[in-house]
């Protein structure tokens, strides 16, 4: 999500074609791969009980973004380019920036309750803060 924050900005002060096209399939590249991410790990992140439910909560939120996505030409013609580039690349930043904080799940047994859910989650916190200290 870096990736694309960093390429719709990149396209702002540009006037070259070339360089446009180039930065567009950077951004392409970083939304389609964190959604291929979010597909993986999300799926580790829900309690067994939870999991369907809470992938298909994330899978309705992340297809509001294609259902704003036509909208954007009408976005871009009353304000212009700019606007919907800058609102691109803040969402992207904002979204790397929340990525840091899930919780490491390599060679963690993936909970099968909400209460072991809930236990790991609270080790996060707990390893965040003293982390933090």
């Amino acid at each position: 999500m870096a990736l694309t924050g960093t390429s719709s900005l990149a396209v702002i002060p540009s006037r070259s074609e070339w360089f446009n096209v180039v930065c567009a399939l950077i951004s392409k590249f970083g939304v389609t791969s964190a959604w291929n991410v979010m597909a993986i790990m999300g799926h580790e992140l829900y309690p067994t009980v939870l999991r369907h439910r809470g992938m298909g909560a994330a899978y309705v939120v992340g297809r509001i973004g294609a259902i704003c996505g036509p909208f954007m030409k009408n976005l871009t013609t009353a304000y212009g380019l700019v606007v919907v580039l800058v609102m691109y690349a803040s969402l992207s930043f904002i979204a790397a920036i929340l990525a840091l904080f899930m919780p490491e799940t390599k060679g963690q047994e993936i909970p099968d309750t909400i209460e072991e859910a809930e236990h790991v989650i609270l080790e996060f916190i707990l390893l965040f803060e003293i982390n933090r200290m």
